[in-house]
């Protein structure tokens, strides 16, 4: 690939221009292996300023790792041409706001998907979980799959495990109630006569006792936001490290809660496809310390 600069510049901005989404990684990839010149000379520095009217040259034939997979910095658990299924780590936004600094999954992904792809592909968000939330998140390779998928967003099957503080007394259960958001704190909150607010419905089932907590597998009705900490503190029996939300605040922990199986069928062949998360690690043991999200 050859083309002339219309203006001084550097080779990051340059890169970054003409592959848009480029990761900083991949950069330094390309001048590893002497795939970019400029005037017919190697460069090797990101920094490097190119003056006006220099003609540069691109040359990925010249990369060893042609043909070699990239490793994702995450758990990737499923991966075809059309989607994929990644675990996204507690502490870590789903999606970040635009131009900013902040990491997110999606940032993380898409460089993924983009080096692998050498920049034939890109990912779309099909939807999102709480920073502090871990657990499975599914991504569209095209607009064309994310559309199909949305459409039918409704028939998925998506289960949440979560650690509650005290012992539930029903083995089976369902919360209903409608929630709000206060707009200067931005905590969601319900009530049972609030036709203004959102309708939510969570279901719930008991696992087992762990110590003085219970472990829960919960199923969404309706997908509200912070919907099952809501429900779940409205039932007397908050998240563990959920202190936002009536968490018992000793100890600044992990929220225990995990988006650990979604079912749903493929845009194109039709097929259900399952995918199932392991629970993090240390997600039921407590210790008498502070955490970190690691």
């Amino acid at each position: 690939m050859k083309f002339n600069i219309a203006k001084q510049t550097t080779v990051e901005n340059l890169l970054s221009e003409k592959f848009k989404g480029i990761s900083k990684s991949r950069m330094k990839q390309i001048l590893k292996f002497k795939q970019i010149t400029c005037n017919g000379v190697a460069l090797d520095r990101m920094n490097q300023v190119l003056e006006a009217h220099s003609q540069v040259e691109v040359d990925f034939t010249k990369d060893p790792m042609v043909g070699k997979k990239v490793k994702p910095q995450f758990k990737l658990l499923w991966e075809d041409k059309y989607m994929l299924a990644a675990v996204k780590p507690a502490g870590l936004l789903t999606v970040g706001k635009p131009n900013s600094r902040v990491p997110s999954f999606y940032s993380m992904v898409q460089s993924f998907v983009r080096d692998n792809s050498k920049n034939r592909e890109q990912v779309f968000i099909l939807h999102r979980l709480d920073r502090e939330v871990s657990g499975i998140v599914l991504f569209a390779k095209s607009e064309e799959v994310q559309s199909i998928v949305k459409r039918h967003w409704r028939e998925n099957v998506k289960l949440y495990r979560a650690l509650v503080h005290g012992h539930v007394a029903q083995d089976e259960g369902k919360m209903e109630s409608y929630l709000m958001e206060d707009p200067v704190s931005l905590k969601m909150y319900s009530s049972q006569n609030a036709p203004q607010g959102k309708l939510a419905v969570t279901l719930y089932r008991k696992i087992k006792i762990v110590g003085e907590n219970t472990l829960l597998e919960i199923k969404l009705q309706t997908g509200r936001k912070n919907q099952i900490r809501v429900h779940m503190s409205d039932m007397g029996h908050p998240i563990v490290g959920d202190r936002r939300y009536g968490a018992d605040s000793t100890y600044e922990r992990q929220i225990r809660l995990c988006a650990y199986y979604h079912k749903f069928k493929h845009p194109i062949t039709k097929k259900w496809v399952e995918i199932e998360a392991p629970l993090p690690l240390n997600f039921l043991k407590l210790q008498e310390r502070d955490e970190d999200y690691k």
